[in-house]
């Protein structure tokens, strides 16, 4: 007996009616709420740079002195990785807006010229 794991697009209509009747919301209402969980997931995306970066450090300096001091200057590193990564999240977000921000990061003009030139 084989189950879909992944639901077919009646599945999907199906499922949208539902909501759309239980939860009373406009098509407007949904996109706006779509628009803000995506800026919020890109402003997690950029903190986290950052603070994987401090957090590693900070694991680092753990490794090579593993006394108080060296769990103490671990910590401080690691929270200074958090804090730039707010810092830098909230900066993008005043700029730009995290989505501009994230879209210009991973954009690649390189190719885009590579592409033009084989048209």
């Amino acid at each position: 007996m084989c189950v879909d794991i992944i639901p077919n697009s009646i599945d999907w209509i199906l499922i949208e009616l539902v909501l759309f009747k239980k939860i009373n919301l406009s098509m407007d209402q949904i996109l706006k709420w779509l628009e803000k969980s995506i800026e919020q997931l890109n402003y997690l995306k950029i903190m986290a740079s950052p603070t994987l970066i401090g957090a590693f450090i900070g694991i680092a300096i753990y490794i090579n002195k593993t006394d108080n001091l060296g769990l103490t200057i671990a910590l401080i590193v690691t929270l200074l990785g958090i804090i730039g990564g707010i810092l830098l999240a909230n900066w993008a977000k005043r700029k730009t807006g995290t989505t501009e921000f994230i879209s210009r990061v991973n954009a690649s003009p390189d190719i885009d010229e590579a592409m033009k030139g084989k048209e």
